[in-house]
């Protein structure tokens, strides 16, 4: 398995800020972990039938149950649901909320997969779950001390939440009685009934002067990250629409590898391109 740089993660905290969500309407009755589990393995089929309409449906079903559960989860099943996220950000074309949904996943299942029978070997996708599963840290938020209540994260017990990558909270009495379930996308504040503990501010470093070089560098690094990210965009449609393939109607593996030879590049060149400026910034 290929290694990714620490400081994609860096990269990848920042792209998540602007993934899309997918919003849970009212709890019209309560919902159990076997009524959310159907709607996510009906989702992961509608997927590999490459059957968008069936997909989505699907997912909108599970994240409307979501937030109605009346039993705890286990972290296999949160593992399912952050994978069926996953996919849905790959149709999208969201790579980075792909990775951070695949990040999630392996956080909280380290055995979780796809099934190689729908998601075959040379699958774009498996780009997404490769960075993923080379990204083993996050960046965490203490979580208050609901006494007696607990929360429990992603089907854990847990003192912290992450906050580069998504996350099912939820809110357990001392009997066992789910109280509240919330899924947060990366990025997002934490539920009204979780208040995060404040934090000490860190003192800035002192002033080296204005780092031009490095500005420069910044910027080129990231006009290529967006050439590469274009490319790689442009070949994965024709993948996934072998019909609309130019250049390539007979050999679909060669825009496979290109589009996955294009990903890892714009990753690269992006992450490059936040670690310079952030440098920047702060010896600006």
């Amino acid at each position: 398995m290929h290694s990714v740089p620490s400081f994609i993660v860096a990269a990848l905290i920042v792209y998540s800020l602007s993934s899309t969500s997918v919003a849970a309407a009212a709890c019209l009755e309560p919902s159990s972990r076997a009524a959310v589990a159907l709607p996510v393995a009906e989702a992961l089929q509608g997927f590999g039938a490459m059957d968008g309409e069936r997909f989505a449906a699907a997912r909108d079903r599970a994240a409307t149950l979501l937030p109605c559960l009346t039993e705890p989860l286990v972290p296999a099943e949160a593992a399912a649901f952050h994978g069926m996220m996953a996919l849905g950000a790959f149709l999208r074309q969201d790579d980075a909320a792909a990775v951070n949904s695949f990040r999630a996943a392996l956080a909280a299942d380290l055995t979780y997969a796809l099934p190689r029978e729908l998601v075959p070997d040379g699958h774009p996708i498996l780009v997404q779950f490769q960075v993923a599963s080379s990204l083993t840290s996050s960046i965490p938020i203490e979580l208050p001390d609901l006494s007696p209540d607990s929360i429990t994260v992603d089907g854990g017990p847990a003192t912290s939440a992450p906050t580069d990558r998504p996350a099912v909270l939820q809110r357990i009495s001392s009997s066992g009685a789910v109280k509240d379930t919330v899924y947060l996308p990366a990025g997002a504040a934490l539920p009204s009934w979780a208040p995060p503990t404040p934090l000490v501010a860190e003192p800035l470093p002192a002033d080296h002067g204005p780092p031009v070089l490095l500005a420069l560098g910044a910027g080129a690094s990231l006009a290529a990250s967006g050439a590469c990210y274009g490319l790689a965009r442009r070949a994965h449609g024709s993948f996934v629409s072998p019909e609309t393939a130019s250049g390539y109607p007979d050999d679909p593996a060669a825009l496979r590898t290109q589009a996955n030879s294009l990903t890892w590049a714009s990753i690269g060149t992006a992450a490059l391109a936040l670690g310079l400026g952030t440098v920047t910034v702060v010896r600006w």
